[in-house]
């Protein structure tokens, strides 16, 4: 839990820092979130040795890809910074459409992915991998949520 409570910190922190644009920052908390990240999965998977195996590598395809997405949604969010206090109303729905494309693309390599994965391991590893993904992928959300203030009406500020 310790664990779990540590990464969910460092991510908040990297959302505060995605305003202040210190990319170095940034860049050194992503690589810090993702070996906790690896830790914790390995410790919810108890992978036996012939499984590691073989489940790692696919994993290590599958986050590679995966970065590419991230990459793009911290742009999305410093884009959300730059422009929080003038929002116009066309970068807010050009913000929308851009978070649903990247959703889109993250649905699409998970079903990739579920496929290598039972393949390389079986369908329950696979499954339980997910549902791991997921509940990190939830609490990532929220943690970012959490930080991310709302927009308002310009006649509200």
């Amino acid at each position: 839990m310790r664990t779990l409570l540590l990464f969910c910190i460092a991510l908040a922190f990297t959302a505060s820092f995605v305003a202040a644009d210190d990319d170095y920052y940034v860049e050194l908390l992503k690589m810090d979130v993702k070996a906790e990240k690896m830790e914790l999965i390995n410790e919810a998977m108890n992978l036996s040795d012939a499984q590691a195996k073989k489940f790692w590598p696919v994993y290590k395809k599958y986050q590679k890809e995966m970065d590419k997405i991230n990459d793009q949604d911290l742009q999305l969010l410093k884009k959300y910074a730059d422009n929080y206090d003038d929002m116009s109303d066309d970068v807010a729905k050009g913000l929308v459409h851009k978070a649903i494309e990247l959703d889109i693309a993250r649905s699409y390599l998970r079903k990739k992915y579920f496929r290598e994965f039972a393949y390389a391991t079986d369908g329950i590893t696979a499954a339980k991998f997910f549902q791991i993904e997921n509940r990190l992928g939830l609490l990532i959300e929220l943690q970012i949520a959490s930080v991310l203030p709302i927009l308002e009406e310009p006649y509200l500020r």
